[in-house]
């Protein structure tokens, strides 16, 4: 393999000072440059100088142990060497002699492959059948439950419904994937709408408990046996009889307080010496100490009811309270009976000698406890909820998935039970076109390998047009030319032999690196023969003129075909390239312990430098990587301007803010008229016309560079321009 390679003064490589590139023992060396790079040179200096082709004087190639070695380099020479006229390209020859037994087994084979074929398509149709029913089916099944997410896509749950684009096959996976087990608790979404609803006011506390004390007065006081005794005065007085007869002690109690100087305070006829005495004798003590434990008792039933009211003008004041019909009922209940009770209590205490039974609140307490337990209890989940608002959304959304699940599950169970009888017929189609697939690839090999027994480019030709079919390339195909020489010529369907002229530059490119493919497998000649082993194989730039199509069956051929990190590919493979897109497709098929990475920048002169596997990531981040390198002297100031058009184009392209970006540069012109022809030219696109407008002035690189932050300041975006300036 190369060990080292040194190259002076060839091309845009600095003729003072040697760039001298240290490749490491891995199997694949990926360069990546922009265009104009010196990525080129690269590839021709190992082509001219491995091969003795000319080498270019001032580079030499260091190899490791193990040679001799083949260098094999795709590049445009290749191709102008290849396909330089219309009359085709040089064979790729195989050894080896057919019989008359392999020309009838090969017949035979093709003649079973054939009728393969046709009961292939055949199954292949069935298939296509069942999945348009599947497809047919889904859209149905997307459809009915997509009106659940219409229902909530603009309200309290639509956080939930965000990321799937208005995308219905979308929103059906990600209900299919909620679990739903039969003792789940679902709950409503009133419920949710309310947890939600607590966790979002901002101004939301923890509350704090309510209650209601005192309540035990009312038990004791309509337990005391005073209300049912009889309170009469004493008998020792000469007045008691008539009192008695009367029944007006309650009236003689009252007026006692206003008899003044002997005389009655309401006939005003002066009284009986000894009636005053007769007075006291009739209210004794005893009738006085009764009175007042009715007085005393009745105080306090009037003072806890008025402490209750107050108590609950308080409690009415949080909000879980006052939505409580339980606990309102029972308070409406309790001051109904207290009331009733009060007014019993005032009749005693005008009559007192006529007892009275109170009605018990026992249970009407009882009622209102369990009404403001049931309150509280809402408040301790209000408040372990706001303590963890980030735990409770995620089980409100949680919830919320399996309350749609629960909706739709009816939906969902048929659907599964229809899909999982057509995904059975599919997979018993699937294993049947799998037998007949292997029985014709073990027949192609077979047909290969005979044919491959002959002297010529028969192989190879099948191997390519098996390239061309397998990447879905069906407008032609490589036919040999004669059967006396080793030249390809050009077939299209139905049309005949063409000319090599009506190829595009992509058909070119593609067949000029199949071809490579099976150069880089076989021979040049019938008669030499080199191994995989001391091959090293360079490629340069293949995709340069394909579609993106192709990308990945290009950049898979390069990793399976000559690298094979498996092992027994090619001893070494160099690729190089400027497209980031190429770039990272293979890098998917190549871990660290097989690659080898490098980036080759120019300023004044092209180097090679290290690359991290994620150094550039987007055609994006190689403009801000251009940039970088012009302050770091690794790129020339003059592609400076292009690269800031094309970080503006697509930064306000994509955040919408064209508008922002055009006023933004009319300040700066307003303020700096030297800028003016610099932002016109910012201003008009990288594709806007064929007109280039580069007369801004000299190139200078700091005067770039403090427009161009100058613009994202203005824009409102600095944090981006320094986060991409700054970045390694």
């Amino acid at each position: 393999m190369i060990r080292t390679l040194r190259i002076q003064g060839y091309k845009s490589f600095s003729a003072a000072s040697p760039v001298i590139v240290e490749f490491e023992d891995k199997p694949a060396l990926l360069l990546y440059g922009m265009n104009g790079a010196g990525k080129s040179a690269i590839g021709q200096i190992i082509d001219r100088n491995g091969n003795q082709r000319e080498p270019v004087p001032g580079c030499t190639l260091e190899v490791s142990p193990g040679g001799p070695f083949s260098f094999l380099v795709y590049n445009e020479e290749f191709v102008q060497r290849t396909f330089g006229n219309s009359a085709g390209m040089p064979g790729i020859f195989t050894l080896g002699e057919q019989n008359t037994a392999d020309l009838r087994e090969k017949e035979a084979a093709e003649s079973e492959l054939s009728e393969l074929s046709g009961r292939h398509t055949e199954l292949s149709d069935r298939k296509a059948t069942r999945e348009q029913e599947l497809d047919r089916l889904s859209d149905q099944m997307h459809e009915l439950a997509w009106k659940s997410y219409r229902a909530h896509d603009d309200g309290p749950f639509d956080r939930f419904l965000v990321g799937f684009g208005k995308s219905k096959p979308k929103f059906f996976q990600q209900l299919q994937r909620v679990t739903l087990d039969d003792d789940d608790l679902v709950e409503e979404l009133d419920a949710l709408k309310q947890r939600l609803s607590d966790i979002e006011n901002d101004e939301s506390g923890v509350k704090s408990k309510v209650s209601a004390n005192g309540l035990e007065v009312f038990a004791r006081v309509e337990a005391d046996s005073i209300w049912s005794k009889t309170i009469s005065g004493s008998t020792d007085s000469r007045l008691s009889g008539l009192v008695t007869e009367r029944k007006n002690i309650h009236w003689v109690k009252q007026g006692r307080s206003f008899l003044k100087d002997a005389t009655c305070p309401f006939c005003q006829v002066r009284v009986a010496d000894d009636f005053e005495a007769e007075l006291v004798r009739l209210l004794d003590t005893s009738y006085e100490q009764d009175v007042a434990v009715v007085e005393e008792r009745e105080r306090q039933y009037r003072v806890a009811q008025d402490a209750l009211g107050e108590e609950w003008t308080r409690i009415r004041l949080e909000p879980f309270a006052n939505e409580s019909p339980l606990l309102n009922a029972a308070y409406d209940r309790l001051t109904a009976v207290l009331q009733a009770n009060r007014l019993l209590m005032r009749t005693k205490l005008e009559a007192p000698r006529d007892p009275i039974r109170l009605t018990s609140t026992d249970a009407e307490v009882e009622a209102l406890r369990l009404a403001i337990q049931q309150v509280n209890q809402r408040i301790a989940e209000f408040n372990g909820r706001i303590s963890d608002r980030v735990a409770v959304e995620e089980e409100v959304r949680a919830g919320f998935w399996k309350r749609l699940k629960s909706d739709n599950k009816d939906a969902l169970t048929l659907f599964e039970d229809a899909k999982r009888g057509i995904a059975e017929a599919i997979q018993e189609l699937d294993t049947e076109m799998s037998t007949l697939t292997e029985r014709e690839r073990l027949l192609r090999a077979r047909v290969r390998d005979l044919a491959a027994r002959s002297v010529g480019t028969l192989a190879a030709v099948e191997a390519i047009n098996a390239r061309l079919a397998h990447m879905g390339v069906s407008g032609f195909e490589i036919v040999k030319h004669t059967d006396k020489d080793n030249l390809y010529r050009l077939a299209r369907p139905g049309v005949g032999i063409g000319e090599y002229a009506s190829l595009s530059e992509g058909e070119k490119t593609l067949i000029s690196f199949l071809y490579f493919v099976e150069l880089v497998s076989g021979s040049a000649a019938p008669d030499t023969s080199t191994p995989l082993s001391r091959k090293i194989v360079v490629v340069d730039d293949p995709i340069s003129s394909l579609s993106h199509n192709y990308v990945y069956d290009i950049a898979t051929l390069i990793a399976r075909e000559l690298v094979r990190p498996g092992g027994g590919g090619a001893r070494q493979v160099v690729v190089l390239t400027h497209s980031l897109f190429f770039y990272h497709e293979l890098l998917k098929h190549l871990k660290d312990k097989h690659v080898d990475l490098r980036r080759v920048v120019k300023s004044s002169h092209s180097q090679v430098v290290p690359m991290g596997r994620k150094d550039i990531l987007s055609d994006y981040a190689a403009y801000w990587q251009i940039l970088k390198d012009a302050r770091r002297n690794l790129a020339h100031v003059v592609a400076v301007p292009n690269a800031m058009r094309c970080i503006f184009e697509h930064f306000f392209a994509f955040t919408e803010r064209r508008e922002e970006f055009r006023l933004a540069l009319e300040q700066l012109e307003g303020d700096d008229h030297r800028f003016t022809p610099l932002a016109r030219y910012l201003n008009r696109e990288s594709h806007a016309d064929g007109i280039n407008l580069t007369d801004f002035g000299e190139y200078d690189l700091d005067y770039f560079m403090s427009k161009f932050e100058a613009v994202f300041n203005n824009t409102g975006y600095p944090d981006h321009f320094g986060r991409w300036m700054n970045s390694d």
